[in-house]
């Protein structure tokens, strides 16, 4: 079923500059917000989770910093059709066994919650989506858009939350396909919304679509402390958004063998570079390509999937790692990995983690060379979530003995889901302990999206 959003549409939607400095006003409701810094008990009684019982990994646990986790919820099928109200926010303290509602809502949804690099914001999505029929949607085009998606700020605590981006558009389309119902989304602010490493901007995409289904992708510059926003540029490329760590350089994947490169002096100092990349003779055939971070403040990574021959189809054969020097503006070849062991990498200090999904294990890779260096298998009683191997987002945890972990998403006994800490020493089985129990939820948690434990 076609359906579209024009560039004209976009456009005519006025941003709203007005900014909401209060705690308490928000664009519909209140959300509840039951984490206070006096008294964490205050909570709303129906929405008091279960407290698990099970054992926690005292050896990790009592070693690390006790950092408040993050948690991005869903009550319904986002997708299935969406249902207003349906995501949340929630925090954890240590040890983890009493999950708490930061903002909840039966009218808004809260979605995409992002740490700020010192651990004191959190930056997320307020999103009031606008339905629009199907019967509503072929009367008019384009369709008149009320729905909006905005970048809010919050203290842990639950204070201070005020808005600090303009409002952008945001519906999705309703109809029937045979005897279900979809949603299509017309125009939405996508997941990628990402913190400067000094933590005075935040950089956000708008995604929409036209009549001649083209999707378009809007990058926006806010200014935290004023809520000034800023709209860069625009591209037909879906791309994530790269902080280039411990400088003032953004990263944003390009529409061919372009990539733009902001440097960010100002709200309203940004320079704006088109890189045009030569890449080596092996990469002529490459299918697609992404980039991901690295440690040193003058490089980052380039991730080429290539396809062997001359077949025509975008299945590709192996992936080829380059390291792009910012100083000396060329590619450097670092790694070229078959694609039976490829998965999306996960960049700790020290290694590269990739997770199989054909054999459920983790694989270690050298931080420097991408080679192989040892694997991470599992017991048979322990599997990664069903189909998450692709999207697992790793995180990195160093204990005060120097013991290193990865927290995954798993399931124990095909029944126990929740976050789990694996020591990163190879082993011939492991067996993951325990950081969270998502069993702690009430019942009706469909699934937890993004975890995070605080910088």
């Amino acid at each position: 079923m076609v359906i579209g959003c024009g560039h004209k549409e976009q456009n005519q939607l006025s941003q709203d500059s007005s900014l909401t400095q209060t705690k308490t006003d928000s664009l519909t409701s209140e959300p509840i917000m039951g984490r206070t810094a006096t008294n964490p008990s205050n909570f709303i009684s129906t929405l008091a989770p279960r407290v698990s019982n099970t054992a926690l990994p005292e050896d990790l646990l009592l070693g690390m910093r006790h950092s408040d986790l993050l948690l991005s919820v869903n009550r319904a099928n986002r997708y299935g059709c969406i249902v207003q109200g349906s995501e949340e926010i929630w925090l954890a303290s240590y040890p983890y066994t009493a999950p708490l509602p930061l903002l909840a809502s039966s009218e808004v949804d809260y979605r995409f919650p992002k740490w700020s690099p010192d651990g004191k914001w959190i930056a997320y999505v307020e999103s009031n989506t606008q339905i629009i029929p199907e019967d509503e949607y072929f009367m008019q085009f384009p369709p008149s858009i009320t729905g909006t998606d905005s970048v809010w700020i919050i203290h842990p605590d639950g204070s201070e939350k005020h808005r600090i981006s303009d409002m952008v558009p945001s519906a999705v389309f309703s109809g029937i396909t045979g005897v279900d119902m979809v949603c299509d989304i017309i125009t939405e602010i996508e997941p990628s919304i990402e913190w400067s490493p000094d933590g005075k901007y935040i950089m956000f995409v708008q995604a929409w679509i036209e009549e001649n289904m083209q999707w378009n992708y809007t990058y926006y510059l806010s200014e935290v402390n004023s809520g000034k926003t800023k709209i860069l540029f625009t591209q037909n490329k879906k791309a994530s958004i790269l902080w280039i760590p411990k400088s003032t350089q953004v990263l944003i994947q390009g529409d061919s063998e372009i990539f733009t490169l902001l440097d960010v002096r100002g709200i309203d100092q940004v320079e704006i570079e088109k890189i045009a990349f030569k890449l080596p003779n092996e990469v002529s055939n490459y299918i697609s390509y992404e980039f991901i971070p690295s440690s040193d403040e003058n490089s980052f990574y380039g991730i080429f999937k290539l396809k062997d021959g001359n077949d025509w189809t975008n299945i590709y054969d192996r992936a080829l790692v380059l390291n792009f020097d910012l100083n000396a503006r060329q590619w450097n070849s670092i790694a070229d990995i078959p694609i039976e062991l490829w998965n999306r990498p996960n960049v700790f200090d020290n290694q590269i983690l990739i997770c199989d999904s054909t054999s459920g294990e983790i694989r270690i890779l050298e931080r420097k060379s991408w080679e192989l260096s040892g694997l991470i298998r599992f017991s048979s009683t322990f599997s990664i979530s069903p189909n998450q191997c692709d999207l697992q987002d790793l995180k990195e945890i160093h204990d005060e003995s120097g013991k290193v972990w990865a927290i995954l998403d798993g399931i124990q006994d095909k029944t126990q889901k929740g976050l789990w800490a694996v020591h990163l020493q190879p082993t011939k089985k492991a067996m993951p302990q325990l950081i969270f129990d998502i069993n702690s939820f009430p019942e009706n948690i469909n699934s937890i999206s993004y975890f995070a434990f605080q910088p």
